[in-house]
């Protein structure tokens, strides 16, 4: 690679790698093509050597989404492997990039290690002579570079990794809630009573304290029929488990219903479903054992 052309693709390569907030290395790319490929060993095909074979840069960048806001692990390890050589393994710390060089019409893949149960992986490529296809799979990407003569040549691969929100506690069904108040019949009372005032506060225009809402058989009433599984819903989602987006919007339709409805007006259809659906596990965190 001609000198012109190495500046040109050093160039389009960091203003990509710039877009997506990743550190260049240090390292200029001449010095990159004498020190990377004897500690990873795979960027020598045919028995070339570093500065013949080598002709076209990959930058490498690893980027972290943090939900949480805690502090993203401290490194995470890549494996390299090109045509007729063993792997060899980097790692980059969040944030970061590091600069692979290889050899003109050569096809190399960089995997993803140290994978967590606890994030998503993704990948990203961008080639600066081409299409940008997309990557093997959330955790692999296989580059290609052309190697043609004159070419913006140079690819960025940025790899990805967003924390799944953890989900906290259990759901109690209405039967456990109608039970576990200061009347019992069982025990010991669930002070999660506590955040609605306690079972005898009263439930909006219903005429009814929660506890004697609880109490009250449906008889083909939907008001009562959503009232015990809004109430059981609400209980659970105040006494800190998690919800759903879905369940969030019926807790806020149910609400708006009850704070105009008398007990025998008849709420909007399906609210009660994916309410019932959340209290005993089919969705959410999962019922209470």
């Amino acid at each position: 690679m001609g000198p012109s052309r190495l500046t040109r693709t050093g160039l389009m390569v960091g203003a990509i790698a710039a877009m997506f907030a990743c550190a260049e290395p240090t390292s200029s790319p001449s010095n990159l093509r004498n020190t990377l490929t004897p500690s990873l060993g795979v960027f020598l095909p045919g028995g070339g050597t570093a500065n013949t074979a080598q002709a076209e840069r990959i930058e490498v960048c690893k980027n972290y989404v943090m939900t949480s806001g805690a502090q993203p692990p401290a490194l995470t390890s890549f494996t390299v492997n090109g045509p007729g050589t063993v792997n060899g393994v980097f790692s980059l710390a969040p944030n970061t990039c590091r600069e692979v060089w290889v050899g003109s019409n050569e096809s190399v893949t960089i995997t993803e290690q140290d994978l967590s149960a606890s994030f998503t992986q993704t990948c990203a490529r961008t080639l600066l002579d081409a299409s940008t296809p997309a990557c093997t799979s959330g955790t692999s990407a296989t580059s290609y570079v052309s190697g043609v003569q004159g070419a913006q040549a140079g690819e960025l691969v940025v790899f990805t990794n967003t924390e799944i929100e953890q989900e906290d506690g259990c759901t109690y069904t209405q039967g456990y809630w109608k039970t576990h108040s200061i009347h019992g019949p069982a025990g010991p009372p669930d002070d999660g009573w506590d955040n609605v005032g306690g079972p005898d506060t009263d439930f909006y225009l219903s005429g009814y304290t929660w506890l004697e809402l609880f109490n009250q058989p449906v008889k083909g009433r939907k008001y009562v029929q959503l009232a015990h599984q809004y109430m059981a819903a609400k209980l659970n989602v105040l006494n800190g488990t998690s919800s759903t987006p879905a369940v969030d919007a019926a807790i806020t339709a149910a609400e708006a219903f009850f704070a105009t409805a008398s007990i025998t007006d008849t709420p909007p259809a399906g609210l009660a479903g994916i309410l019932g659906s959340y209290n005993e596990g089919a969705t959410g965190p999962g019922h209470c054992d």
